[in-house]
């Protein structure tokens, strides 16, 4: 009885279930899956959705870079979702440090990944208007600095990644992701990064 019992349940497991799994780590959604079994074959709880995955989620993005995992953005203890966000936009060329300065002059912080993508949920057409950007959270991938960005095409939403310009780097770098990114190596000064009121900062 045992051993009908497991030949029935190894053949459902592999013209089935297993198929199917191929087919999902195969997906957009490979990297998820591939976690999310490895902490079931390790007995721990999985598909349990982070605060990432529920913002992801949220914003119903068409396209997400599938580095964007909370493994490359860990949650800081005691995060609290920012208030009051702003957009800060530049006409000329501008390093990402410079950035941040020019907030933290005027009492904002720049925006986590999770301030950007609970804008972005809350917000869905505007990264259709101009690319957005959240230079508060740098992954680092694949040896480089990265940040995520929000940008939209004809009717499309996209949750990607570019780096972290430093000041000095050519102005097609640091302008491409930070505050104008419509195309790769395009200058475009309609983009903008987002900032999140600091109450600490200034006395704000």
């Amino acid at each position: 009885m045992e051993s009908t019992v497991l030949f029935t349940a190894l053949r459902e497991f592999t013209t089935g279930l297993l198929n199917q799994l191929l087919v999902n780590l195969a997906g957009q959604e490979g990297q998820i899956w591939l976690r999310e079994f490895k902490r079931f074959l390790r007995k721990e709880p999985c598909w349990v959705m982070t605060i990432l995955q529920r913002l992801i989620s949220d914003g119903k993005y068409d396209s997400v870079n599938s580095n964007i995992i909370d493994e490359n953005f860990p949650v800081p203890e005691n995060f609290v979702l920012g208030s009051d966000p702003k957009a800060f936009h530049f006409d000329h060329s501008i390093s990402s440090e410079d950035v941040v300065k020019e907030m933290d002059k005027v009492g904002y912080r720049p925006a986590m990944i999770w301030d950007l993508l609970d804008f972005g949920a809350k917000n869905p057409e505007e990264q259709r208007k101009y690319p957005i950007v959240g230079l508060g959270s740098v992954g680092e991938i694949d040896g480089g600095r990265s940040v995520p960005d929000l940008y939209g095409r004809d009717s499309e939403r996209f949750l990607y990644l570019y780096w972290w310009a430093l000041s000095g780097m050519p102005t097609v770098v640091s302008s491409v992701f930070e505050k104008r990114f419509l195309r790769p190596r395009l200058f475009d000064p309609l983009g903008l990064s987002l900032g999140i009121l600091d109450p600490w900062s200034h006395g704000v």
